[in-house]
């Protein structure tokens, strides 16, 4: 049995508030920027503490556990924004010795990103 244009209509309005309903509550729509780029900010340091803190300072330790491996908040002194999100963009294969290759998303990327401008201590 066909659909009738009134059901299919009913049908890609339903679909329509769904998807926006998905990214308002994954916080990928909103009308109020500070509270997005503090969403983003805050999953950086989860993905940094997950992933990065074995052999990284990701946050305010005078020392990362491994040797050679830079501080967080000393990385923006050592790159440039453009040169960071080259490295975050392509695996992250240069580095200290060993660096795993991390294949990241463009949001987690950019929550990154976020995380270690936000701590950077300029100059160093």
């Amino acid at each position: 049995m066909p659909l009738s244009a009134r059901s299919l209509l009913i049908a890609v309005v339903f679909l329509s508030v769904g998807v926006v309903a998905g990214f308002l509550a994954a916080g990928w729509l909103s009308d109020d920027p500070d509270a997005e780029y503090e969403a983003a900010v805050q999953r950086g340091h989860d993905l940094a503490t997950l992933m990065c803190a074995r052999c990284h300072a990701v946050a305010d330790e005078p020392q990362s556990p491994r040797e050679g491996a830079p501080p967080f908040r000393t990385i923006m002194g050592r790159l440039t924004a453009e040169g960071l999100d080259d490295e975050l963009s392509e695996g992250l294969v240069a580095g200290h010795d060993p660096m795993p290759r991390w294949l990241l998303s463009t949001r987690q990327i950019d929550d990154l990103f976020f995380y270690i401008d936000s701590i950077s201590v300029q100059g160093s």
